[in-house]
């Protein structure tokens, strides 16, 4: 297997597991929100709007849109994680900190570029502060924890390499 697609599996794997903390985190702050503010999280509105232009809304059961969003969501983290560990193993930033420069690199090509851009959800520029704060926010626990699971990888990686060559280098 090439070392990209290596990599590009790991950060699937990192990608995904930041997904989990970040979710909780909005959770969180999405509940201390002004009542008025609390219209959904960003992956039911995405997921409820794409069912919608591709049809498949009028066929989800009650309940499947929340299941929906969730696999939407942690897909979508998956597959921009896929994207940082080949970046990150060429770039060499500090794990935290290019972790996080990246979850703002996705939230800004997100909430201002491509979905709205896509009708899937409003410019950031026009969410409420506290809002935006929040997704901001989720964004920065994301790329905290994708540079951290992807600096785990790399130091697994690389002790595995010294415990192989330690065993080449050893008499039977």
């Amino acid at each position: 297997m090439s070392t990209f697609l290596r990599q590009a599996r790991r950060g699937v794997a990192a990608g995904f597991a930041a997904t989990a903390p970040m979710t909780l985190f909005m959770d969180a702050v999405h509940a201390l929100l002004p009542r008025h503010e609390q219209n959904g999280l960003p992956p039911e509105h995405i997921t409820a709007r794409a069912l919608a232009k591709t049809g498949v809304d009028a066929d989800a059961a009650p309940g499947e849109h929340d299941s929906l969003s969730m696999v939407a969501h942690f897909a979508f983290g998956a597959t921009a994680g896929s994207f940082y560990t080949p970046l990150a193993q060429r770039l060499r930033p500090h794990p935290i900190l290019g972790g996080v420069a990246y979850g703002l690199a996705v939230w800004a090509a997100s909430y201002l570029g491509w979905l709205p851009a896509a009708s899937l959800y409003r410019s950031a520029l026009r969410e409420p502060a506290r809002r935006n704060l929040m997704i901001i926010g989720a964004h920065v626990v994301w790329g905290a924890v994708l540079g951290a699971v992807t600096e785990t990888f790399e130091h697994n990686d690389a002790e595995a390499r010294t415990e192989k060559e330690r065993d080449l280098c050893e008499p039977p």
